[in-house]
């Protein structure tokens, strides 16, 4: 199945917060167009249980609803996934009351933070060292 379009407040996030420098790569670095939705590729999602979640792309999606876009397109991710650590990422979110893109709004980090706070979280649970 190819790209379509969907309701980007309908999808869960998978990941606590947006890294700072992320964002203004896209923006000033890549010159990423929100409202150029054909020169960009689809954002990746996948059915985990009841939700359909992004399994990445969570700095383009927040950049799309910051910019007024609601209709974004999207692919089924077939990447061979971890789905422990995306119903773990999954729960993380909807404890913290994240259960769209707009709930990230104010989730921004400077990129040192984000690694920790984010990325060094998902390794550990990768090791088995934080659950």
């Amino acid at each position: 199945m190819g790209t379509f379009m969907m309701d980007l407040l309908a999808i869960q996030p998978s990941q606590l917060y947006i890294s700072e420098m992320k964002l203004d790569r896209l923006l000033y670095h890549y010159k990423f167009d929100p409202h150029h939705l054909d020169a960009h590729e689809p954002l990746p999602i996948f059915t985990l249980d009841h939700d359909i979640i992004f399994t990445d792309g969570h700095t383009r999606a927040l950049l799309y609803y910051q910019h007024g876009i609601r209709k974004i397109p999207v692919v089924w991710d077939t990447d061979e996934l971890d789905l422990n650590l995306y119903r773990l990422c999954v729960s993380w979110c909807k404890q913290q009351k994240i259960s769209n893109i707009s709930n990230l709004q104010n989730r921004t980090l400077p990129h040192d933070q984000y690694e920790i706070q984010w990325i060094e979280k998902c390794q550990n649970v990768r090791r088995g060292t934080d659950l």
